[in-house]
């Protein structure tokens, strides 16, 4: 190898180097990534916003409550609530011993037996992979047993008068409680106290409601921002691309003319 062969490469390689790490400088070289200032600067608010609707809530909840509290003193609401209690106690009561009668029943083991064999024939078909038709099929027949099963309790409980009995008063007592709650929630409406504190929830609720607005906001101008760094380093990347292609052409054409000279 000559020695003008010999220098050219010495200059080739010492080129690329320089050029490699000018590279890698470049791609570095990225402007810092923005932070998300703009949520962060709103963030304060909507905390202080929303811990101010918690507040009020509560206080109105406490109001309320201490309202009810005195209204389910009376002796109004004692005797409902005490006839709503009884009512449910024997309803259960009848319900249970109607239905433990019907489940000792020999018709209703056989029943059982049906449904349990039913059941069966729908697993062992989706087990065999069987068509959509038979096992549709088989699962109206196991449905059809259930029916069975379920028409057999409410036949039973609707011939058995006690029951019939407990359940009719018991839906008179759930009637009472119901019109004596509708009683207590008008007395909190009317409340001067609850009122009150129920203006403070709204007026809460519309400082969040614009905190929440502004976050929206900030949180869609830091999408922005970062959405522009992205595209400030995607053309310092394609800048670097590009210098690194010229770079190379010129390393090839310096190449050629070496050899030629050698």
């Amino acid at each position: 190898m000559t020695a003008t062969r010999i220098a050219g490469l010495v200059v080739l390689m010492g080129s690329f180097l320089l050029a490699s790490d000018s590279m890698g400088q470049q791609r570095t070289q990225y402007p810092p990534r923005p932070a998300a200032d703009a949520a962060k600067a709103v963030m304060g608010k909507v905390t202080k916003a929303r811990a101010e609707v918690t507040k009020a809530q509560a206080a109105t909840a406490q109001v309320a409550a201490k309202i009810r509290q005195g209204a389910e003193a009376s002796a109004d609401w004692q005797a409902a609530s005490a006839a709503q209690k009884h009512a449910q106690i024997d309803t259960d009561a009848a319900r249970k011993r109607v239905l433990d009668a019907v489940h000792e029943s020999a018709a209703y083991k056989q029943a059982e037996v049906t449904k349990k064999a039913a059941d069966a024939t729908v697993a062992q078909l989706r087990t065999d992979n069987a068509s959509s038709e038979d096992i549709t099929a088989g699962a109206t027949k196991a449905m059809a047993a259930g029916s069975t099963l379920s028409k057999m309790d409410a036949d039973a409980l609707a011939a058995d008068a006690k029951f019939v009995e407990a359940k009719k008063k018991l839906a008179e007592a759930n009637v009472k409680i119901a019109a004596l709650t509708k009683q207590n929630d008008d007395l909190v409406k009317a409340d001067p106290d609850w009122q009150k504190a129920r203006k403070d929830v709204d007026a809460a609720e519309v400082v969040r409601a614009q905190a929440d607005k502004e976050m929206a906001a900030a949180q869609a101008q830091d999408a922005q921002t970062l959405r522009q760094w992205q595209q400030q380093c995607a053309q310092i990347d394609q800048q670097n691309r590009e210098q690194a292609a010229q770079q190379a052409q010129q390393r090839r054409n310096q190449n050629n003319s070496n050899n030629r000279r050698g």
